[in-house]
């Protein structure tokens, strides 16, 4: 199956997570120019790229590259799964993520879902046009090689934040187990009763363990973007790059949703021209973490010193 013609010119998010990416996908998805699948893409990815595929030493693809029959696999996925922007927008309208019950129990949920919507999807008549597909994992910064892969014409678009915010609000995901745990850990690999990874699980995680938390999740954030960093080369070379500030984002909408729409090859007049009124706050803090601060003010200048380099290369002030 010929990505280039099931998806015209995909357009990809990376950045790492609590940056804005759930924002930006939210914000291209509802186009009525667009396809999504719902939540994030993981489901499709895990059988190739999840740690436990290879012997829990990091995620993504270790030493090796995908078969032309994994590729046709991913993209068979992405053709029974995506979905038009018709459905995200009332999704939107409902308003049912907010609901904590909901939240606490979507990872219980989707699969279900995923699965009714697979098995529908497979017996309808495939779509003869090419669509534009937009998609987003947090977890895309480590798995480039793959992605590059199966969407070898992607726009991509990387979005970041100031890393100290960033940092800040990740430590508050790592708080929250039942709402961010990602990866549940072999017995083995567990210390002081651990039995969740949360968030991507770059190469150097089992360095991290025995770390305070704020220095484990700095050096998360670093590894995730120097992966996008490294790993976008060949696409900022070829112009189907875009760097992103979530600052910029939410506090300049009109300059950079114009930025955005003529990246994508998209009008801005209309749909961005309305979402420029009124950006949407997507996936809040829904707790005040009483530990936070101390995770925070016992680290703050190793964790100056872990991002600082990046964190300059993004373009922020340290």
């Amino acid at each position: 199956m010929d990505s280039k013609r099931l998806f015209h010119k995909p357009v990809i998010i990376v950045g790492s997570p609590r940056s804005g990416t759930s924002l930006l996908q939210k914000l291209i998805r509802e186009n009525p120019l667009f396809v999504s699948v719902a939540r994030e893409s993981d489901v499709i990815w895990n059988p190739y790229i999840h740690p436990s595929v290879n012997s829990w030493r990091q995620e993504g693809l270790v030493d090796r590259k995908l078969g032309e029959d994994d590729i046709a696999s991913i993209l068979n996925a992405y053709r029974n799964k995506a979905l038009p922007a018709t459905v995200w927008s009332r999704w939107s309208r409902s308003r049912i993520m907010e609901s904590p019950f909901v939240s606490r129990n979507v990872r219980r949920i989707y699969p279900l879902a995923d699965r009714m919507l697979t098995a529908l999807r497979g017996i309808m008549p495939a779509r003869q046009q090419a669509l534009r597909l937009v998609d987003k994992s947090v977890h895309f910064g480590l798995w480039l090689p793959a992605i590059h892969q199966v969407f070898p014409n992607a726009l991509f678009i990387h979005i970041a934040r100031n890393g100290r915010n960033c940092v800040r609000s990740m430590i508050n995901g790592w708080l929250e187990p039942d709402r961010f745990n990602t990866y549940l850990l072999p017995e083995y690999l567990r210390k002081d009763g651990a039995k969740y990874w949360c968030f991507p699980m770059p190469e150097r995680w089992q360095e991290y363990l025995d770390m305070p938390l704020a220095e484990r999740v700095a050096h998360q954030w670093v590894d995730i973007q120097t992966s996008i960093i490294n790993g976008l080369q060949v696409a900022r070379n070829e112009g189907r790059y875009l760097y992103v500030r979530l600052e910029d984002l939410t506090g300049e909408p009109v300059k950079t949703l114009r930025t955005i729409a003529e990246y994508i090859e998209e009008p801005y007049a209309g749909y961005f021209e309305q979402l420029s009124a009124s950006i949407p706050v997507v996936n809040p803090t829904r707790m005040d973490y009483l530990s936070l601060h101390q995770h925070v003010t016992q680290h703050s200048q190793v964790i100056i010193d872990i991002i600082s380099d990046i964190q300059i290369k993004l373009g922020y002030q340290m």
